[in-house]
């Protein structure tokens, strides 16, 4: 009697690509933080544009052999962006099999959803840098603060995720009445995530997280 034959499907792989530095090295930290193996993240620094961000993700998914590719950016990442510009490359990254992921004004944004909403809409990302420099003392947006004072940036915000998505429902509201847009779809990135790698796994970080 032959022996049944067990078949394993093939783990997917995720692209991330981002705009800078910064952001790369704060989902760096993320995917160590929760144990995300099969999620690579790149960034396209020379990007001018999101169309720049769409071709490099393009050559990237080629070399890599990416199933799924999500490109994130800020909206102040690039001068002169508009909403319309952005519903713009949204459909040409669809035609392509890829997913645009946006903050505006900038990640930034993203963190300070972790503490609380906005009663009213905010288009300047030195108001999120300004109240999270008080939460966080040193925080700036460069790719080195995650590697001295930042280090354990993501693990600090881990346990308030499910307020942060809260807390930026309502203020999308607020951002889609001011200028047609959400001010951020990052909720379609982490369930692409989950889907993909699985659930976070930080029980490596336990002892780090009972020191917050």
């Amino acid at each position: 009697m032959k022996r049944a034959r067990i078949t394993v499907e093939p783990r997917e792989a995720m692209l991330l690509v981002t705009a800078t530095g910064f952001e790369q090295a704060y989902f760096d930290q993320m995917k160590k933080d929760c144990r995300y193996t099969s999620l690579t993240v790149k960034c396209s620094s020379k990007a001018s544009s999101i169309m720049d961000l769409i071709s490099f993700a393009t050559k990237s998914r080629t070399a890599g052999k990416f199933q799924s590719v999500y490109i994130f950016f800020a909206y102040a990442d690039f001068e002169a962006l508009s909403v319309e510009d952005i519903k713009a490359a949204s459909l040409v990254a669809e035609k392509k099999r890829m997913h645009l992921i946006w903050t505006i004004p900038s990640l930034a944004m993203w963190f300070y959803m972790h503490f609380k909403t906005l009663e009213s809409y905010v288009s300047k990302p030195e108001v999120f840098n300004d109240a999270l420099s008080k939460v966080f003392p040193g925080f700036r947006e460069d790719a080195e603060y995650f590697s001295t004072e930042g280090q354990n940036f993501h693990l600090k915000l881990f346990s308030s995720f499910s307020k942060a998505l809260a807390n930026l429902s309502a203020y999308n509201r607020i951002s889609v009445a001011k200028t047609g847009i959400p001010a951020s779809n990052m909720m379609d990135l982490y369930t692409e995530i989950n889907r993909v790698c699985g659930s976070a796994d930080i029980t490596h970080n336990q002892k780090t997280l009972a020191k917050k």
